[in-house]
């Protein structure tokens, strides 16, 4: 009878080690970035867009982020350009999390924990901030002669600025200029 129990419990201990090793391997879903940290091969986190990856216990753990695209209303409201005309911008911009890696490990260090609302909002405050200081630095020659340029200069100029937390710009969208306002306050 004893060795009887001995069998079943080895056999039970069996397949709980089985079982609490199989839970540890994690699957990368095509949106969302796998992010391990800890006691790591490379010494560093590792981020995963694709596959699968083993994360030990103990030593390791992991947390995923989200790659879905965010779009968000960027309305900047009187706004001075160099000229000191006041202007008023409509716009949309989409932005998410890079893929490329040196852009993820990025990611990683500054938004893994935060909730897509805190993204959106820190994605927000940095292109707002990026984009006042594009039109101020501005003649207002420049909206109305040379737009494709202008507006490649300004997305260029947010992205950079976005990619700093690991994120970057999928798209923008400006969909009216308004300028000579009357109300000069900078209002979001």
């Amino acid at each position: 009878m004893p060795v009887l129990v001995l069998l079943f419990a080895f056999i039970f201990l069996i397949i709980f080690m089985f079982s609490f090793l199989l839970r540890r391997y994690k699957r990368v879903p095509a949106n969302k970035v796998l992010v391990i940290y800890g006691k790591t091969e490379t010494g560093d986190t590792i981020c995963r867009t694709s596959g699968a990856h083993f994360v030990w216990p103990v030593i390791q753990d992991y947390a995923y982020l989200d790659m879905a695209p965010i779009q968000i209303e960027l309305n900047l409201k009187g706004v001075r350009n160099r000229n000191k005309e006041s202007i008023n911008v409509l716009s949309k911009i989409t932005v998410a999390i890079s893929d490329e890696e040196d852009l993820l490990m990025q990611a990683a260090k500054r938004l893994l924990g935060k909730t897509t609302f805190e993204i959106n909002n820190l994605a927000l405050d940095i292109a707002r901030d990026q984009f006042k200081k594009d039109i101020a630095s501005m003649d207002i020659e420049n909206f109305d002669n040379e737009w494709e340029a202008t507006s490649g200069f300004i997305e260029f100029n947010i992205n950079k600025a976005l990619n700093k937390v690991g994120l970057t710009l999928i798209n923008m969208n400006i969909s009216d200029i308004q300028r000579n306002v009357r109300n000069t306050t900078q209002q979001n």
